[in-house]
């Protein structure tokens, strides 16, 4: 793809590895075609307005498109963040209809990484596709400053929400690693990027 840099990390390559490991292979596919499915959404909106990315990385923590954005005019920038969780949730709905009935287990176990992964990329913290495509309906009312103080008290609030759910499904004996993890990596990126 043109001036496109194609960067692959070394931590992605052992995740892939582990994913596709003779025993945990489908399982593997599974949790990797929600999150190639939401960034190739984010990529064909941003080739439909005629733009390239800078980059496309593949590391550890998922696979990001970067750059590209800045010539958008701001619908066009709406459009380019809701296609990725908007695929993830059509796609969760086209599989908990087609599948729900024939196999109920295997649609919600299909289904259910593009329901979280959308529905994730929808909440309102400034580093994640909801946090985007509010800051640009906002913007239009607050300045900068004010802005980067909303989302800064927003994403902290959400933040201890969600520590506060880890913590009570902990309690309850229904622990959950992946909601640790992600606060951890929602904490990093707030506090430390």
């Amino acid at each position: 793809m043109g001036k496109t840099l194609w960067k692959v990390d070394f931590g992605f390559l052992v995740l892939l590895a582990f994913l596709l490991a003779e025993e945990t292979a489908f399982w593997g596919i599974h949790l990797l075609l929600p999150v190639f499915l939401h960034e190739a959404a984010h990529l064909i909106g941003l080739l439909f307005f005629g733009k390239k990315p800078r980059k496309i990385r593949f590391s550890l923590v998922g696979i990001g498109v970067e750059g590209g954005r800045e010539q958008l005019t701001r619908k066009q920038e709406i459009w380019v963040l809701f296609l990725g969780p908007g695929v993830n949730l059509v796609c969760f709905l086209l599989l908990a209809l087609l599948l729900g009935k024939k196999n109920p287990a295997l649609a919600a176990s299909l289904s259910a990484p593009h329901l979280i992964l959308g529905l994730w990329n929808l909440l309102p913290m400034r580093i994640t596709d909801g946090g985007r495509l509010l800051e640009l309906i906002l913007v239009r009312f607050f300045s900068y400053d004010t802005l980067r103080r909303f989302f800064f008290l927003l994403s902290f609030f959400l933040l201890l929400f969600l520590l506060a759910l880890a913590f009570l499904l902990l309690f309850q004996g229904q622990p959950s690693l992946t909601l640790f993890l992600s606060v951890g990596y929602l904490t990093a990126q707030l506090f430390l990027l």
